[in-house]
């Protein structure tokens, strides 16, 4: 049986290969600027937990398209 999963817009395997709602891009852009901001004591897990407290201050795509 074949895993079809990856043709939802809201699946994770979408969300990694970076189509559908636009997260990915938004957390990926995050992502550079924090790392390229501190290259040498970069910390991915830091870094996931600031786009948390990032994330949610931010508008959601629906408010932010209208």
């Amino acid at each position: 049986m074949e895993d079809f999963a990856y043709l939802a817009k809201e699946s994770n395997a979408a969300w990694l290969a970076g189509r559908g709602d636009g997260r990915f891009e938004r957390y990926e852009k995050f992502y550079q600027c924090e790392r390229a901001g501190n290259a040498s004591g970069f910390d991915l897990e830091k870094s996931n937990e600031s786009y948390v407290e990032y994330s949610s201050g931010q508008p959601s795509s629906l408010l932010s398209f209208l």
